[in-house]
């Protein structure tokens, strides 16, 4: 069997099939509602097959030093997602989630966010985002969502 590099519905049908779990950073709001930008959030979501103990991994917002790590526990059923907040958590929380920001933290332009194993030192997975309508990265990066 041969998997095209990056492709994630690829990935994602492979993980199911075979019963793997597969842990994806699947959407973010960089660009809050609100003037204090308290509403930005990071969805992470188990498009595999397998549940995934998300204990002692987490999320960053890489070139700042401002991460979101996981409750001790936690565990991502397959299918599931969940959402880390700058704000007070609103609709599917993460377990054990909590503020990490008095302020929007994710940069309006466009970024880089990254889902980190930490027991392991290890980047899992990054993706991009950008505000410009133009200016997208190629998939898996998010895609003008914002």
């Amino acid at each position: 069997m041969r998997l095209a590099v990056g492709d994630p519905a690829t990935l994602a049908d492979l993980a199911q099939a075979m019963q793997w779990a597969h842990v994806r950073i699947n959407a973010a709001r960089f660009r809050g509602r609100a003037s204090t930008e308290l509403d930005e959030w990071v969805e992470v979501k188990n498009l595999g097959g397998a549940p995934q103990d998300m204990g002692r991994w987490s999320v960053r917002v890489e070139g700042t030093p401002f991460r979101w790590t996981f409750a001790d526990g936690f565990v991502l059923e397959p299918g599931q997602a969940c959402k880390f907040y700058t704000g007070a958590a609103m609709a599917e929380p993460c377990g054990g989630s909590s503020d990490i920001a008095p302020m929007g933290v994710l940069p309006n332009e466009g970024g880089l966010l990254t889902l980190w194993v930490d027991f392991l030192d290890l980047k899992a997975i990054e993706v991009r985002y950008a505000a410009d309508p133009t200016r997208q990265p190629p998939p898996p990066n998010l895609q003008g969502f914002n």
